[in-house]
C-alpha cells in the first residue's frame, strides 16, 4: 500500500533559486524579471528559469497567471490540489491573490459533468481594482 508523504517535494537548485525570488518579491513576477535577478547567481539562460518554473508549477508550488504573463507562489495547501483555481488580480498595483472557493470548484465540476467533459483543471482570473488601490483613488 502506498503512503502519502506530507514532506515538501524535492527541488532542484534552480527551482530553489526561482522559488526564493518569488518568495522575496511577494508579487507575481515575469520569467525575464526573475532571470535578471538571478544572473548574479550564475543563471544566464531564459530556459533555465522556464524549466524551473515548469517544475515548480508541476509540483504545485507556483501558478502561472495568463492575465499578467507572470508567476506567483501557490497560497493553498500543496497536499490538496484543486480542480479549479481562482485568482483576483489588481490592474493598478499588480497584486494577485489565490482564493480558495469550494462553491466555485463544485460549480465548475458540475458544468464539466453536465457537458460530458472530463475536467483536467480550470483557472479563473478575476481582474479589477484591489481595496487598497480603490481607497487610494477615493
Amino acid at each position: 500500500m502506498a503512503t502519502i508523504s506530507n514532506d515538501p517535494p524535492a527541488l532542484t537548485r534552480n527551482e530553489e533559486r526561482v522559488l526564493g525570488a518569488l518568495r522575496e518579491s511577494g508579487k507575481p513576477r515575469k520569467a525575464y524579471d526573475i532571470l535578471e535577478e538571478l544572473r548574479p547567481q550564475g543563471v544566464k539562460a531564459p530556459m533555465t528559469v522556464y524549466r524551473a518554473l515548469d517544475g515548480l508549477t508541476e509540483k504545485g508550488l507556483v501558478h502561472k497567471l495568463d492575465t499578467l504573463n507572470a508567476y506567483m507562489l501557490c497560497e493553498g495547501d500543496h497536499a490538496h490540489r484543486h480542480a479549479s483555481q481562482v485568482f483576483v488580480i489588481c490592474e493598478i498595483c499588480g497584486d494577485a491573490r489565490e482564493v480558495e472557493d469550494c462553491a466555485v470548484e463544485a460549480r465548475v465540476k458540475d458544468v464539466a459533468r453536465t457537458e460530458g467533459f472530463s475536467l483536467v483543471g480550470a483557472r479563473l482570473e478575476i481582474s479589477g481594482c484591489c481595496g487598497d488601490c480603490r481607497a487610494a483613488k477615493a
